[in-house]
């Protein structure tokens, strides 16, 4: 039976992918230091951010990783979208569930950017899903982000490696008929600009968004990954064959209440004026700093802090993505698998409490709506 496995693996990844995947599966062991997550476990479990309700006038709803339903006003902000949440395995193939997304939908009540005679909308507050924003092209964001625009028919911004994905989606659901796929409009962020700009300020309904490009994490995992998704792909489609493209941070703004999302844990050395970057909220991305050494770690934090100044952290993307939440069960999503998170997050504890100025990390809980701005002043 091993054998048999054994053949079947290298005839899918290769000789050569067969030793990347041995070495970075012993690599992340040993960088790991065998310690768990049973501390980030019990803390994301129990140090939570109250929920809210679907009446109040601005709500954030987490779904994993990094991707966040925004409630402004009458607006719905999509960051991400990635909810097909299935074990798949590194050298498997995935494709976005449209039965998952549709039930996302309808749970949390996202509606059409426009009255659509066959699709109601049931929020309360009559908000309309204005924009879907992937932050880069890797699966665990941007899977599902083109079926949500083409539901909703809201603008989808993004670079090349996001354009690819609206044939690959329409090609693999033909017979979804709410799927609007020739109606939503695609914007091309920073693929084609040759001024060298690292910012791209918006205007989304009610909310001011400003993506920032972002160097992605660099470690023995994502080696295995593509730079950019190819001009053409089928689903089901190799986890790797979804490539990075541009990576971007979002920054959001209503009522003068700031929140930053930073969803990969890459060298962040922004050149921008002081307060430029002022925020109340960073949501920090802490996927892929178990794999790397102790000082990186501290710069990534120092970078971050020093560039946003902000009163509360929130950790995401800490989460295993093949796992779906049971709010029946859990409290929280599961822990990713292999990596250490406790190191990470006891250290990012212990420089918190060295600033002058206290900051608080706390959790968001999973799938329900909350203020990460609750309690501050």
């Amino acid at each position: 039976m091993i054998k048999n496995l054994t053949g079947v693996v290298v005839i899918v990844i290769g000789f050569n992918g067969l030793f990347r995947l041995i070495f970075v599966t012993f690599s992340v062991v040993i960088l790991s230091g065998f310690s768990g997550s049973s501390y980030l476990k019990k803390r994301s479990s129990n140090d939570i951010l109250p929920v809210s309700s679907i009446y109040d006038d601005f709500n954030v709803v987490f779904f994993g990783s990094s991707s966040f339903l925004i409630e402004a006003g009458a607006t719905q902000l999509l960051i991400d979208g990635f909810v097909t949440r299935k074990k798949h395995m590194f050298i498997g193939r995935i494709a976005p569930d449209p039965y998952m997304i549709v039930d996302v939908i309808r749970r949390f009540r996202i509606c059409t950017s426009k009255p659509h005679p066959a699709k109601i909308c049931a929020h309360p507050k009559k908000r309309r899903l204005k924009a879907v924003i992937p932050v880069h092209g890797h699966y665990d964001h941007a899977l599902d982000s083109t079926y949500f625009a083409a539901w909703a028919n809201a603008d989808l911004y993004g670079d090349t490696s996001i354009q690819v994905l609206k044939q690959a989606s329409q090609e693999h659901s033909p017979g979804r008929t709410e799927f609007e796929w020739e109606n939503f409009h695609f914007e091309d962020i920073f693929t084609d600009d040759k001024t060298g700009q690292n910012t791209r300020h918006l205007v989304i309904g009610d909310l001011k968004v400003t993506l920032i490009k972002t160097k992605h994490a660099k470690n023995i995992a994502t080696s295995l990954l593509k730079p950019k998704t190819s001009e053409r792909i089928r689903f089901p489609t190799k986890l790797r064959n979804m490539g990075l493209g541009v990576s971007v941070s979002v920054l959001v703004e209503y009522k003068n209440k700031r929140f930053l999302i930073l969803p990969s844990a890459g060298p962040f050395v922004p050149s921008f004026k002081d307060g430029e970057l002022a925020a109340d909220v960073v949501f920090l991305g802490l996927g892929g700093l178990g794999l790397v050494w102790k000082h990186t770690r501290q710069d990534y934090w120092n970078n971050i802090i020093n560039a946003t100044d902000p009163k509360r952290v929130i950790p995401i993307h800490w989460d295993g993505d093949m796992v779906q939440f049971n709010k029946d069960k859990q409290k929280n999503f599961s822990v990713a698998p292999v990596q250490s998170f406790d190191s990470t997050l006891k250290f990012y504890e212990e420089l918190a409490s060295k600033r002058s100025k206290k900051i608080e990390i706390i959790f968001a809980p999973a799938e329900a709506r909350f203020n990460p701005f609750s309690g501050l002043n």
